[in-house]
């Protein structure tokens, strides 16, 4: 198993590697990390990256994952409403926006994203 400052380690290195644009090394280092124990916000992260590379169903993956740990995080229903957007499941999107709005969302660029 990997020590948890390999861990912290490899998502820093990851956080790095967004910001040069390097999305496939950045998933890489997410993948190494993902071999221990990953938080909501590691999974949120993922699935963010995910969907920078266009891979709507492993991100989706990553959300669902995140919100079984934080059911309560209403930003979370927003990525998922985004994923299952480009899945072309507006149904179970609009279901995701509306949990969203009943928990309470955190920033207005969410009630843009609702809007679309």
């Amino acid at each position: 198993e990997i020590e948890p400052d390999e861990i912290k380690s490899y998502i820093k290195k990851g956080k790095l590697l967004r910001k040069l644009g390097e999305h496939d090394k950045e998933l890489e280092c997410y993948v190494q990390a993902s071999h221990s124990r990953l938080q909501s916000s590691d999974f949120k992260k993922l699935g963010t990256i995910l969907m920078d590379i266009e891979h709507y169903e492993k991100a989706l993956k990553c959300f669902e994952k995140a919100i079984t740990s934080e059911p309560n995080e209403s930003e979370l229903y927003i990525c998922k409403g985004k994923a299952l957007h480009k899945l072309g499941l507006s149904d179970q999107e609009v279901e995701c926006y509306t949990q969203a709005l009943k928990l309470g969302m955190n920033d207005d660029n969410d009630y843009e994203v609702v809007g679309t």
